[in-house]
């Protein structure tokens, strides 16, 4: 639960969006508008670029970086590739396309209100009974390289505060083979009798890794995969939430009950997709039903496109076009993968300045932001004129 609205500052140059997007916030009590003669650092800067588009985006991602504001949305009417993938770059959480659909503002208001932590940037405040947070990867289709960013992102997360991993993904576990762990025990054996996992049995079944990361494996039968119900999965999510801060769980491709009863519980789903017409089409029926299902689940997914490189026929434009969601990080082909594979070490431990690596820890920094020391005295609103223009006025 939050325990304060969240500062808004407009930076939008048409007079009539920036009406509608002050009368949305206005009517939005997760949300407040901030005074235009106020500096309102930490606030979520909703940003619409000038004439210089890729300069503008380049200052706007040090803003964000640098801790100046909180988050930034991007509103522009570019559809070039290269400019989109500098806005995700640059860390903008979302990018609408103008013209905006109807309810698409409130639509993405929605989505980073189920992702904030108060006072900072990702998270959601864990609950009064100390609840983990609860992040979930699945794949629009096999081979996408769901566990390879399971795996990092709980490495990642693991160096910031205690984190679990749940390797519940079919139909063979691949996690131990990421992080080179020795284990007696999988989560066949709370299955098989639900009713004998307590936390000291469930607290049992986990590999440790390093000081901080905790492995639920998974089992290597067909046989004892065959055990995970709905009733197992949720069990082992309340259970691992109750033991971590952070808690990450591998799921297979493509949608099943058991992979329903985890994303029912997850803060967020990031859905692991290829630029492909193929793996678009999957994940297209993905996204609905996960909207028949639960439309608040959906829209707590979260786009990464995975194996990514420059020149690619489809962009960032592409899939928000056809998925309606932007896509959130660009993971790029990156052979240090396969390398840290082959070691059995994470990816963000052997080559943590990769590219690939970059982006997951930049992914890592969304859900649970690293400290760093905020820039005392820098005025937000003169931020905004500079990004917009010098002439250009700020809305208030």
């Amino acid at each position: 639960m939050l325990r304060e609205p969240i500062p808004v500052t407009l930076a939008v140059r048409s007079p009539a969006l920036c009406e509608h997007m002050a009368a949305t916030l206005a009517a939005d009590l997760r949300y407040v508008l901030a005074p235009q003669d106020a500096p309102a650092e930490g606030s979520l800067l909703v940003f619409e670029p000038g004439d210089d588009v890729v300069a503008d985006i380049a200052r706007l991602g040090r803003a964000v970086s640098r801790g100046v504001v909180r988050d930034a949305f991007l509103i522009t009417s570019s559809k070039d590739p290269a400019v989109l993938v500098e806005a995700v770059r640059a860390g903008v959480r979302e990018i609408l396309l103008l013209p905006l659909r109807e309810g698409e503002f409130e639509e993405a208001l929605c989505r980073y209100a189920s992702g904030v932590r108060p006072g900072g940037r990702g998270g959601l405040e864990r609950g009064a009974a100390g609840r983990g947070r609860l992040a979930a990867v699945i794949g629009a289709k096999h081979g996408l390289g769901v566990t390879t960013l399971a795996v990092n992102l709980a490495a990642a997360l693991a160096a910031r505060q205690d984190t679990a991993l749940l390797d519940l993904a079919r139909p063979g576990p691949e996690a131990p083979y990421f992080l080179d762990i020795d284990y007696v025990w999988s989560w066949a054996e709370a299955a098989r009798d639900l009713a004998r996992c307590d936390a000291a049995f469930f607290q049992g079944l986990l590999a440790a890794h390093g000081s901080a990361l905790r492995v639920l494996p998974g089992p290597q039968t067909a046989e004892e995969q065959a055990l995970l119900t709905p009733e197992a999965a949720g069990l082992f999510v309340e259970h691992a939430c109750g033991e971590a801060g952070m808690v990450v769980a591998d799921l297979s491709a493509g949608l099943d009950e058991n992979g329903l009863a985890v994303l029912r519980q997850a803060d967020d789903i990031f859905l692991m997709l290829h630029l492909t017409l193929p793996c678009l089409g999957a994940a297209r029926r993905l996204l609905e039903t996960l909207r028949s299902e639960d439309p608040a689940m959906a829209a707590r997914v979260r786009l990464v496109a995975g194996r990514w490189s420059k020149g690619q026929e489809i962009g960032p434009a592409d899939v928000q076009e056809l998925l309606g969601l932007p896509v959130t990080r660009l993971i790029p082909e990156d052979p240090a993968c396969a390398s840290a594979l082959n070691r059995g070490r994470p990816l963000v431990e052997t080559a943590p300045g990769s590219p690939a690596a970059r982006a997951i820890l930049r992914l890592a920094d969304e859900i649970a932001p690293a400290a760093r020391p905020a820039r005392a005295g820098f005025d937000l609103r003169g931020l905004a004129q500079r990004l917009l223009g010098r002439g250009a006025p700020v809305p208030a």
